[in-house]
């Protein structure tokens, strides 16, 4: 155990002599750029799929909102103050997403 200490740089075991050729997807720069390129396409098609399914909650979310919205105006007869207000708030989110993009 104590000479596990004392290991030197130079040490036999430590030479690059007998050691074998390192794998190419460690010391390849190509190879290593298409490793990190593959693994990034992975996380943007897991991305695409958490995409997908948080647009189709939202649809049905609007959908159930619409159907409420549309038997109120039914109820009450105010179509034209409902739809001013849908109006108003989808020009609010859209401002909201333009100025967040930019």
């Amino acid at each position: 155990m104590a000479g596990l200490f004392s290991l030197d740089v130079d040490d036999i075991g430590l030479a690059d002599e007998g050691l074998v050729d390192p794998p190419l997807w460690m010391c390849n720069d190509d190879i290593i750029r298409g490793i990190k390129a593959l693994l990034e396409f992975d996380r943007c098609l897991e991305e695409e799929a958490r995409l997908v399914h948080e647009r189709q909650a939202l649809q049905v979310w609007f959908a159930e909102e619409w159907e409420i919205i549309m038997k109120g105006c039914q109820v009450t007869g105010m179509c034209y103050c409902v739809f001013t207000l849908i109006g108003i708030i989808i020009i609010s989110c859209v401002s909201f997403v333009v100025s967040d993009c930019l």
